[in-house]
């Protein structure tokens, strides 16, 4: 079988089955895209082929995957992952950022500088944020990871993640920077 690709996308295709048991062909096509302030979201010069297995940061499964398999059984919708960084013109505590595809998508994450719990008195207060120019986006700094009263439970949605205190456990312990 020759597969034509008349994109400027990069392709990759395998055998496989459907849930039927009836063997067919999976065609894999991704692209990927950039942009700058004040210019529009383009194709990449650079196409990647598409990605055979999850990678993960170092490549330590233990740490945030920063990128999926993408040869895969078929995926009802798209996926798009967002890597790199926030870099911020000047130095601010929070900032909203915004991820908008058409009409078809419209996310927004509150990205906060670095802040912990503090106790005061009998409660648990949150410091204020400290102003940063340049913050990664990974999944470790957003809420999750091992709750403290039991370190045999993890956050089933980001089991890397900071943030999963019990109070008495919180003091001087660091928030998410992403909600």
């Amino acid at each position: 079988m020759d597969l034509i690709n008349t994109t400027p996308f990069a392709v990759a295709s395998m055998f496989a089955r459907n849930l039927a048991g009836q063997e067919c062909v999976l065609i894999c096509i991704t692209g990927r895209f950039e942009w700058g302030e004040g210019l529009p979201l383009s194709p990449a010069k650079e196409q990647e082929a598409p990605t055979p297995l999850d990678q993960f940061t170092d490549d330590d499964s233990s740490k945030s995957m920063w990128k999926g398999a993408e040869v895969s059984p078929p995926k009802p919708k798209a996926d798009i992952y967002v890597c790199g960084s926030i870099r911020l013109a000047e130095p601010k505590p929070l900032v909203d950022c915004s991820l908008v595809v058409g009409t078809l998508l419209h996310k927004v994450v509150r990205v906060w500088g670095p802040r912990v719990w503090r106790k005061s008195g009998d409660k648990m207060l949150q410091s204020a944020p400290e102003a940063f120019q340049t913050m990664s986006v990974q999944w470790e700094r957003a809420f999750g990871g091992v709750y403290s009263a039991d370190v045999t439970r993890h956050d089933k949605n980001n089991p890397v993640g900071i943030g999963w205190y019990e109070p008495q456990d919180a003091d001087n312990r660091p928030l998410p920077n992403f909600e």
